[in-house]
């Protein structure tokens, strides 16, 4: 009955199409309009919007995280269509605290996005430094008021198998935010090594839903939703801590995870990328016989190619530590056996790592690892 609501429902159903089958632009594209009809009903002075309100804006706002990790940055929900302009005091219902802080991760991805380049580029003044660190500051509060006002909440819930997936779930998208804003005025890798703490904690609530699919809340192999292994490989590729960073890895091989697609994202590329990142960070120098050597392909998101450079010699594939591993699909099923071996538990830090062999000489290049030098504690023995 409600008129407005009709071209944003139909751009979900498209955006779902796209995703199904496996169209990166036409998703993004749709996401974006999606959006933007968002703005045009504010503008067009609308005053029936509840149902966009309750409804289909917190389902646009989590889809423009899917957006924003593949490089396309969605215009901002219209703050008249959020229904949380900071944490509140206490929640009522979990629907409430999970639209919060999904409200809050969004605003946390633009800052990030907005931030990056003057960071990099060194191009700030210090007055422009200090309005970013007030800034910071103000998300770091809202994310510690979530917090306080989600314990309470769940203090009054009673826990069972659908409820613990969904808080852990949350847990893990705050743990990511967090990490998100307090490292987003540092222009230096090294500042992840100070928040090891929230990568155990993601990778610790990824391990509880896994496990919680064991006693009747399956784990499909697709979803709409950016839900778990963006979080595990991002955990993989950014912690230094050899031991989570593996632990993130066999997470994504379980049998529960391992193909499986949620939105854009890809189980089995998020493994060959991540595991990968790990060879190449805590070796000084891997031989390019040691890797393998395809003929280079081309980033399908970026259109950049990816022939290796002299620097990296011997890998095929550039690293994208703020992208999506973007390998075509057709590569990255033929690097996985009908039945590769099951992997258990964490190897110590200083014992031979236990990860099957996703790319061809893979092994080759995990068996150069001088496990002596890497340790628990920053920087890990990573050069």
């Amino acid at each position: 009955e409600d008129g407005n609501a009709v071209p944003l429902v139909a751009s979900i159903l498209f955006t779902c199409i796209e995703f199904l089958l496996d169209h990166e632009a036409g998703a993004k594209m749709h996401i974006i309009q999606g959006r933007k009809l968002l703005e045009n009903l504010v503008h067009s002075g609308r005053a029936e919007l509840s149902l966009v309100k309750t409804h289909l804006v917190p389902m646009y706002t989590r889809l423009g995280i899917a957006s924003y990790l593949f490089g396309s940055m969605s215009p901002a929900v219209p703050d008249e269509l959020k229904t949380f302009a900071s944490p509140p005091s206490r929640f009522n219902t979990l629907d409430e605290a999970r639209t919060s802080l999904y409200t809050l991760f969004d605003e946390v991805l633009r800052f990030g996005a907005v931030v990056e380049p003057r960071i990099f580029e060194g191009s700030a003044s210090p007055l422009e430094l200090n309005i970013l660190a007030a800034k910071q500051q103000k998300y770091l509060s809202y994310l510690d008021q979530w917090y306080a006002a989600f314990t309470a909440l769940m203090s009054t819930q009673k826990s069972n198998h659908s409820l613990s997936t969904t808080v852990s779930l949350m847990q893990i998208y705050f743990h990511g935010a967090y990490v998100w804003v307090a490292t987003a005025l540092s222009p230096y890798q090294l500042e992840y090594d100070q928040h090891t703490a929230a990568f155990a904690s993601i990778i610790g609530h990824a391990s509880t839903i896994v496990n919680t699919s064991h006693r009747g809340s399956t784990l499909q192999a697709f979803s709409f939703e950016t839900e778990i292994v963006a979080p595990l490989y991002w955990a993989a590729i950014k912690c230094r801590h050899p031991q989570l960073r593996r632990a993130a890895v066999r997470l994504l091989m379980r049998d529960e995870l391992k193909g499986r697609r949620e939105n854009m994202w890809h189980a089995n590329e998020s493994i060959v990328i991540a595991t990968r990142v790990i060879a190449m960070e805590e070796n000084d120098r891997i031989d390019s016989d040691s890797a393998p050597s395809p003929a280079s392909s081309t980033d399908k998101s970026s259109g950049r190619d990816s022939t290796p450079s002299s620097s990296n010699r011997g890998f095929e594939y550039q690293v994208p530590y703020r992208r999506p591993p973007t390998i075509p699909q057709d590569e990255v099923r033929s690097f996985f056996p009908s039945h590769p071996p099951a992997s258990s538990g964490v190897n110590g830090f200083n014992e031979k790592p236990d990860l099957p062999s996703t790319l061809p000489g893979a092994e080759r290049i995990l068996n150069t690892i001088n496990w002596d030098r890497l340790s628990t504690e920053p920087p890990f023995g990573v050069p």
